[in-house]
């Protein structure tokens, strides 16, 4: 067993010593790409998993039971990435965190990227109008990642996240409007991904498919009381020009400023804007993506 790639390598002579070594070589490569492949997307899912733990980090069974991986699979995993410098490790507490050279190429990254500037006037506009504060979501993995925050004049703020911060996709307005936006299937493989992590927020998974239809029937994406009590968000998915979501605008203030009236006022503002963002994003929009089903086209404000 090849401890780096994780496969099985194939007998002496079969791999050509002594026989025919220009026909065996190929299925080596072959094998060995897999096995590289499957090792980054390994990598890629505990990282993922230490994003969803920012400030308290991760324990090894921890990640080793969100990821399904073996616990010598994930710390032989751990063990490269904190080498490279993209995971850290506490030495008090042995929990694992995202390290800087992560930080190191997100801001490398984040000058490629052009959503958060084009949305910028659009959640001013929107902070302007209501006075609340405004936060902007992109996808990220299994998580609704907040890239921007604007906050309003209203005295009372509701600061739930700052920038940078996650939640588990289908647990906060912004990140249900992302989630009710994807296709039956994904969405469904969303949930069963999440559905440990749901229970820190007191949901349930089946809870959060209901929550997901209603926010297809709706247009719009609401979350009363689920991550503080007493505060009220609503939220709008933004689409690419194939019709899938790359982020959310989402509107967060005390629970008696979102009554009916004042809460179909702010969808209304935010769908505008909403639109005028994926008008923006246009010409930077990846043709051949893959449409939602029909079943979802509801997402949409």
């Amino acid at each position: 067993m090849n401890r780096m790639s994780g496969v099985e390598e194939l007998p002496r002579v079969a791999r050509g010593e002594g026989g025919h070594r220009g026909d065996a070589a190929p299925t080596v490569r072959r094998s060995t790409d897999a096995g590289n492949v499957q090792s980054v997307a390994r990598a890629a899912a505990i990282l993922r998993v230490l994003a969803g733990h920012v400030g308290e980090g991760a324990r090894l069974s921890e990640i080793a039971g969100a990821t399904g991986l073996h616990k010598a699979t994930a710390h032989r995993l751990l063990a490269a990435l904190k080498e490279q410098g993209l995971v850290d490790k506490a030495a008090d507490t042995h929990r694992y965190h995202l390290g800087l050279e992560l930080f190191l190429l997100g801001s490398s990254a984040s000058n490629r990227f052009s959503i958060r500037d084009i949305a910028r006037p659009s959640l001013q506009r929107l902070a302007e109008q209501t006075g609340d504060t405004i936060y902007l979501f992109v996808r990220s993995g299994m998580d609704a990642l907040c890239v921007d925050r604007v906050e309003g004049a209203f005295p009372i703020r509701t600061l739930s996240l700052d920038v940078g911060g996650r939640r588990p996709l289908g647990v906060s307005a912004g990140s249900l409007a992302l989630l009710a936006a994807l296709g039956d299937e994904e969405v469904g493989q969303v949930i069963a991904a999440n559905a440990e992590r749901f229970a820190r927020f007191d949901c349930a998974p089946e809870e959060v498919g209901r929550m997901v239809e209603a926010t297809r029937r709706a247009g719009h994406a609401v979350s009363d009381g689920m991550i503080v009590p007493g505060m009220c968000a609503v939220a709008v998915p933004i689409n690419d020009r194939t019709g899938m979501p790359v982020a959310a605008i989402s509107i967060g203030a005390i629970s008696q400023r979102m009554d009916a009236t004042r809460r179909a006022r702010i969808v209304g503002l935010m769908a505008a804007e909403a639109r005028r963002i994926e008008q923006g994003l246009q010409p930077a929009a990846t043709p051949g993506r893959r449409r939602r089903s029909t079943r979802s086209a509801g997402a949409s404000a």
